[in-house]
């Protein structure tokens, strides 16, 4: 069973990164409660600079270190819920970020930068991906629930429009997205533990470690994974900023000897572009295909 925990997100990452019908799940699946949006005529001003200096590299959690009181709690008895209330009020805190993350599942993954533009109701996430072992960059924007790709961020190829059939409130894309993932482990969250206060990018931040019933990776997914092919253990790490903000998230989910990773960092905070959708002469909607 070792395999089955990475298939099924490789799948999600394959999805991404590979443009193709058979990754997308259904060419035109799409939810009622799935947000719509049109792509507006506007070219775009959020995409980042593909060559980012993402290495590419997850690194590991870090020893507990010494830092100034940042008001978040400490300690070896945390009250879940409140800390709960304390991240989800930190991240609505946050208008724009930029974000680094790097998907590790053995041969499979890859690594990427981009936008998080999450200012008044916007939900918007964009991102510059490339494939382990591909030369491409593939070009990925995540807005209210409309998903727009293209395979090749530097080609004239149109991007591809898709509204991804939504589970428990969310699609698999949400692995890829810092805020919606992590509020998704808080609701499925069993305990949080404090680590200790460390450094992300030269910020003081205050280090958690949140245990998630292992039953919930399987909803991103719609439950089609049987349960005696999800994770053994689920952990969320959760790096907090002074302000409560989250600065770095890493998803560690084990299965036997195998561990499969996600890891993003957000900077920036305010000071990122904000993020628009393609002009639509750029879009394929491919809903609209066989019709």
């Amino acid at each position: 069973m070792g395999s089955s925990v990475r298939r099924s997100s490789a799948a999600a990452v394959a999805a991404l990164l590979t443009i193709t019908l058979a990754a997308c799940s259904d060419d035109d699946a799409t939810s009622d409660d799935s947000p719509s949006a049109s792509p507006s005529a506007t070219a775009s001003t959020g995409a980042t600079d593909p060559t980012g200096d993402s290495t590419g590299s997850v690194d590991e959690p870090g020893e507990p270190g010494e830092g100034p009181d940042s008001g978040l709690p400490t300690g070896d008895d945390l009250d879940l819920a409140e800390f709960v209330t304390l991240v989800r009020a930190g991240m609505e805190s946050v208008t724009t970020a930029d974000v680094k993350v790097v998907v590790d599942f053995d041969d499979e993954g890859g690594d990427g930068s981009g936008v998080l533009d999450v200012t008044g109701e916007r939900d918007a996430l964009q991102l510059n991906l490339s494939d382990k072992g591909s030369d491409e960059t593939a070009s990925f924007y995540f807005i209210d629930g409309v998903v727009f790709l293209k395979e090749d961020a530097e080609s004239n190829d149109k991007f591809i429009r898709l509204e991804p059939e939504l589970h428990d409130g969310l699609n698999f894309y949400a692995l890829f997205h810092p805020h919606q993932l992590t509020d998704f482990f808080l609701r499925e969250a069993r305990g949080v533990e404090h680590l200790g206060a460390e450094q992300v990018g030269g910020t003081d931040v205050q280090h958690y470690r949140l245990s998630v019933d292992p039953q919930a990776f399987g909803k991103l997914f719609g439950g089609i994974m049987p349960s005696d092919e999800l994770p053994e253990s689920t952990i969320q790490h959760l790096w907090l900023d002074p302000q409560g903000r989250l600065a770095k998230s890493r998803v560690e989910m084990a299965e036997g000897d195998d561990e499969y990773v996600i890891e993003t960092e957000l900077t920036g905070f305010g000071d990122a572009p904000v993020v628009e959708e393609p002009p639509a002469s750029e879009v394929d909607d491919l809903s609209q295909h066989g019709e």
